[in-house]
């Protein structure tokens, strides 16, 4: 998320880097130190510390005895209250926790923001051999991820063409490296409806998906499902999307 915007005179920098600073405490894994969260959106310490005191003060972060960062209650009710408002992920929450349920798998939904796909929900299994520390609102790259890829197997070649074109100039070695697994599924999914990630977004981690465009907005989502590769095959996840909601 950029925080300056020189050639945009309606572009507010200061709102900018608040949210920047929000996004950040909220992906994080544990509570963060200033020091910390100044060091990963690139603003001085000071700045941080005011952005945090003011979010703090607003119910939006809470910080610890230890002076650590971490989503308040504002934060988590706004979270909230998007998801609930998407009916997609009410009615695809029982598809996917059957999903799983069937092949000791974990599953998810995601929209596309800027150069990532957020998790709307994510499911997983009692079973399922697979734990990464992925829930709803966490973001995944599209360069790299089956959410991602299935996400642009969905749009127009012209509309594809131009977002890889962005996401090359943003992140160059990643797209070197990912190309041309990426140009082999666009081109599955024209002959199969799905795409395959096997080992791109993590070595160990194989998933397949499949993209679900609303028919009352046309927006586009991405649907995914997966777990360690030496459990699920690329054999396995190609007999798979069959069952897969939206696929």
């Amino acid at each position: 998320m950029t925080t300056e915007a020189p050639n945009d005179p309606l572009f507010i920098s200061s709102v900018a880097r608040a949210m920047t600073v929000l996004r950040t405490i909220g992906d994080a894994p544990a509570p963060m130190a200033v020091s910390d969260i100044a060091r990963s959106v690139q603003i001085t310490q000071s700045t941080t510390w005011r952005i945090c005191y003011t979010l703090q003060k607003l119910g939006y972060v809470r910080s610890d005895a230890q002076g650590l960062f971490s989503p308040g209650l504002q934060l988590l009710a706004m979270g909230h209250a998007a998801v609930a408002a998407g009916s997609l992920e009410e009615q695809a929450r029982p598809l996917l926790n059957g999903l799983v349920a069937r092949l000791d798998s974990v599953a998810g939904i995601a929209v596309r923001d800027g150069d990532d796909m957020v998790y709307m929900c994510r499911v997983e299994s009692d079973q399922a051999m697979l734990t990464m520390n992925l829930r709803a609102g966490s973001r995944v790259p599209i360069l790299t991820s089956a959410m991602g890829w299935a996400y642009l197997a969905a749009l127009p070649e012209g509309a594809r063409s131009t977002l890889l074109g962005q996401l090359r100039r943003r992140h160059a070695p990643v797209h070197a490296r990912v190309i041309d697994a990426l140009g082999k599924e666009m081109r599955r999914f024209v002959q199969d409806g799905f795409v395959l990630n096997m080992q791109v977004f993590h070595p160990n981690v194989a998933f397949v998906g499949v993209p679900f465009i609303h028919p009352g907005t046309g927006e586009v989502y991405a649907f995914n499902c997966g777990g360690v590769s030496a459990s699920m095959t690329p054999a396995q996840l190609r007999r798979r999307p069959r069952r897969f909601p939206g696929g």
